[in-house]
């Protein structure tokens, strides 16, 4: 999945359910994003892994729900 579809993805679902997501700072090849508190490391590369994908979205489940992508 591209970064950038990833990122926009979090983030409407996060203005859905009144969620604040924000970018924090910039690491080595990682970027830093909090989600209500829970903050999510997101490579920095152009298109993310199909398994770096999954874990980043499974590990988001708690504040949206289960399979919330899907929807």
């Amino acid at each position: 999945m591209k970064r950038v579809v990833l990122l926009d993805l979090i983030a409407a679902t996060a203005r859905e359910h009144g969620v604040t997501f924000a970018f924090i700072r910039e690491g080595g090849d990682h970027e830093i994003w909090a989600l209500d508190g829970l903050r999510i490391p997101i490579p920095r590369h152009r298109e993310v892994g199909e398994m770096t994908t999954r874990r980043i979205l499974r590990s988001l489940e708690p504040r949206f729900g289960r399979r919330w992508w899907q929807r």
